[in-house]
């Protein structure tokens, strides 16, 4: 199901942002495509963001029953800074590639993580973790 919003989507919680191109989402989606095992460790990142005062939670002006993710002032001044530093952080490290080289590098980084979303393993047989009494 796909519903249009003022930003993209952040699992059931559209995050808006300025200049954003808007899409849909399921949170179970999300969560897998940011190394989540559970929706619910994405709510938790949430949460956190939310404690450090970088997103809020609000209700979608289309659908009062939806709750959205808008980044706050701080948080979007925040991200903006942390674009910049990881663009300076990836062209200080990637200094001395030439052109090609660099192309070549986009093309294989494309290449791996096409690869990297086809891997599908199976679960280990007989090595149950037991977990841990508090």
């Amino acid at each position: 199901m796909s519903r249009r919003s003022n930003g993209p989507y952040l699992g059931l919680y559209p995050i808006r942002a300025p200049r954003a191109e808007s899409r849909t989402e399921s949170l179970a989606q999300h969560a897998g495509r940011v190394s989540c095992r559970q929706p619910t460790e994405l709510d938790g990142v949430l949460k956190r963001l939310e404690r450090d005062g970088l997103v809020e939670r609000v209700m979608d002006d289309g659908d009062k029953r939806a709750r959205v993710v808008r980044l706050t002032p701080h948080g979007l001044l925040f991200w903006t800074d942390l674009q910049k530093r990881i663009y300076q952080f990836y062209a200080q490290a990637a200094s001395t590639f030439r052109f090609d080289e660099r192309v070549a590098l986009v093309h294989y980084l494309n290449s791996l993580q096409r690869e990297l979303m086809k891997v599908r393993l199976e679960k280990p047989q007989g090595t149950a973790v037991k977990k841990k009494r508090r």
